[in-house]
């Protein structure tokens, strides 16, 4: 029969809990707040705890998804007797996890992570309880994140300027105290010797702040807000990219919005993919032609595989 492969998850009379008779289920992010460009790590972990007593005997399955508002997707999924696997929305995550038996793990873990990580996960395991009946655990968890935004960068400037206008009064009130300095040098000869130290101190006071000063407007100078930029692209019917039973592909352009200083970074990866059932998964996606300017996606296969459509959502930041 010819037909579109759509992947789904049927379970039949599984009920929905997250405690039951002994085994629980334990979803947890650490951090739970992502500063962007600060945090080193970011992981979300779901587990099933066994306790004595626990009616279950074995977990089927594990999966981790990113919640976006009414749209899930997964970020990870591992199933009894394999090995975990990434899933569409990964987005370079590193996972790991294991089910031996009647209890199990699963987590994804981003280094140098951002806003996408920030959000709503949540995570779904189906047991087997030692009656033979299907069980499922479900909880979610929210991640914050304090990106540093353009409003931040504003407020950070203003902060700068305020300190500058602070360290400006404080050089005044200097210079006032070395001239009172100074009168009571004329006053007071018999501690000339003291006023001039005194000044010397002043002095060195001054100069201090001065290069205190150059130093915050070099770094108010130096503050640029980030540039980043997302998007998909769609390539269509791979009957289109050439001949049949050779390797074929599509060309997809991709302009920026504004031009980066230096070619960024390009990440990407495939969130939709639709292709004939009838024959085998074949296919491969790469970046070409990248520039300050923008990049090409290459959409590919080969023999007798045929594709619908795949969908590739890429990110773009200064590398």
């Amino acid at each position: 029969m010819i037909g579109r492969v759509l992947c789904a998850l049927l379970i039949i009379a599984v009920s929905m809990t997250t405690l039951c008779q002994g085994a629980r289920i334990v979803i947890s992010a650490t951090p739970t707040t992502i500063s962007s460009g600060v945090t080193p790590t970011f992981t979300v972990r779901c587990a099933l705890e066994n306790s004595e007593g626990s009616t279950v005997s074995r977990v089927s399955t594990i999966v981790i998804r990113k919640v976006e508002g009414p749209i899930q997707r997964d970020v990870a999924r591992i199933a009894y007797g394999e090995s975990p696997v990434v899933g569409s929305w990964a987005l370079g995550a590193t996972v790991t996890g294991e089910v031996p038996d009647s209890y199990g793990f699963l987590q994804a873990t981003w280094s140098s992570p951002g806003h996408l990580q920030a959000g709503g996960y949540n995570c779904e395991i189906v047991a087997v309880e030692k009656d033979g009946t299907n069980i499922k655990f479900k909880s979610n968890i929210q991640v914050d994140s304090t990106g540093q935004s353009v409003d931040d960068l504003a407020k950070l400037i203003a902060q700068f300027k305020d300190e500058i206008d602070t360290l400006k009064n404080t050089v005044n009130d200097l210079k006032t105290s070395k001239s009172e300095c100074q009168n009571e040098i004329d006053t007071l000869k018999n501690t000339v010797n003291d006023l001039k130290s005194s000044k010397s101190q002043c002095q060195s006071e001054i100069d201090t702040l001065k290069r205190s000063v150059q130093s915050l407007n070099t770094n108010v100078a130096n503050i640029i807000p980030p540039h980043y930029e997302q998007g998909s692209v769609t390539c269509h019917n791979s009957d289109s990219w050439g001949a049949l039973m050779k390797e074929r592909e599509t060309v997809k352009e991709v302009r920026f919005s504004t031009a980066y200083p230096k070619a960024p970074q390009v990440d990407y990866s495939v969130i939709r993919l639709d292709v004939e059932q009838t024959k085998n998964l074949r296919y491969f996606i790469s970046v070409k032609d990248l520039t300050t300017t923008g990049f090409k996606i290459v959409c590919g296969t080969w023999w007798d595989s045929k594709i619908y459509n795949v969908v590739v959502r890429w990110t773009s930041n200064v590398a």
